[in-house]
């Protein structure tokens, strides 16, 4: 068994090992935001990490009503300016601890007062020192070059960061469930070898999502790119309507429509690409939705809409490593990739 499939089959257990061990952290980032009169969140991240930042930039602000934003480290890195950073918190993202750019992003912070939170896999990497506060999300070691346990793991560090931010007991309760979440995903996931090895001939997708689910969209596409080499592009729903949605009719495409606020916008788009006879996967808890697919997938809803990234992604997952197993290409060791990978 490849590893990919084995850490994306652990996923419920990190993620409640996680939430079991990472509250105190994620208090003492909720108190420092309080007492530093924190306004907003700058997101520092690349890759994988970065669409867990994506996940974050949209949490943020829907559930902490703090505006957020994606950092671009260039900026601090190549053009050596220092963007003013005051009623800011920086959250850096790596889940190897070794993004030296986002480290670069968040020494510039600090240079100028701001607190700053490390996320990353690797607590004892120089990624920490750079950061006030530091979230471990001690996933254990992740072998496949294709990172899923840790961006998962992201995930849930930054939901539990806005869960004890917004002070709503129904909310950290939610976040508890979301383990036993994943594992249902993952059950619910099995038929997507057949699935895949009915697209097998494929080269290119779209993925698409919308909101917090543009996240699982953006890592959906990277996963398919990285382990079975096809094109994918992932595309909020409302912006596939701005132009790319002329090219849908020829290119299958991958639906996110999980049943929250974003839902009947995605349901449009999804019920557009259906008159233009785009052959369809669609992720959903929703009949509705799934009855537009050629192929649905069902992935059970979570207690609340911020949750359901963390249970959406397994199908994303799933599909691209069975995708690249099909096409006997090992899912482990996709070419011209390691596993860190360093820029400034």
């Amino acid at each position: 068994m490849h590893h990919m499939f084995q850490e994306i089959l652990q996923q419920p257990a990190v993620v409640a090992n996680l939430l079991d061990h990472q509250q105190a952290a994620a208090r003492e980032v909720a108190r420092l935001v309080e007492t530093r009169q924190i306004t907003q969140i700058v997101l520092a991240a690349r890759g994988t990490s970065d669409h867990a930042a994506v996940y974050g930039q949209y949490l943020f602000q829907i559930q902490n009503h703090l505006a957020a934003f994606l950092a671009t480290p260039s900026v601090v890195t190549l053009y050596n300016s220092r963007p003013r950073l005051r009623s800011t918190m920086v959250i850096g993202i790596s889940q190897s601890g070794r993004a030296l750019d986002v480290m670069e992003y968040m020494a510039a912070a600090r240079e100028q007062g701001s607190p700053v939170v490390a996320i990353t896999n690797n607590p004892e990497s120089d990624f920490g020192q750079h950061a006030d506060i530091l979230l471990d999300l001690d996933a254990g070691q992740e072998h496949s070059v294709a990172a899923t346990k840790t961006y998962t793991a992201s995930l849930a560090a930054l939901a539990l960061i806005s869960a004890c931010m917004c002070q709503r007991p129904d909310a950290l309760r939610a976040l508890f469930t979301v383990p036993e979440l994943i594992a249902r995903a993952v059950q619910e996931t099995s038929g997507l070898a057949r699935v895949a090895a009915e697209v097998v001939d494929e080269s290119e997708c779209f993925v698409i999502g919308r909101g917090l689910n543009y996240s699982t969209a953006l890592e959906t596409a990277l996963k398919i790119m990285e382990t079975s080499y096809s094109r994918a592009r992932a595309y909020s729903s409302a912006d596939l309507l701005h132009g790319p949605v002329a090219a849908a009719q020829s290119v299958p495409c991958i639906v996110y429509a999980p049943r929250d606020a974003a839902h009947q916008a995605v349901l449009e788009t999804a019920e557009r690409l259906r008159e233009l006879g785009t052959q369809m996967m669609v992720i959903s808890s929703d009949r509705e939705a799934l009855a537009l697919a050629d192929h649905p997938v069902h992935i059970p809803a979570g207690e609340m809409e911020f949750l359901d990234p963390l249970a959406q992604i397994v199908a994303g997952q799933r599909f691209a490593y069975h995708l690249a197993v099909a096409r006997g290409l090992d899912p482990d060791h996709p070419r011209g990739l390691t596993k860190v990978t360093v820029t400034r």
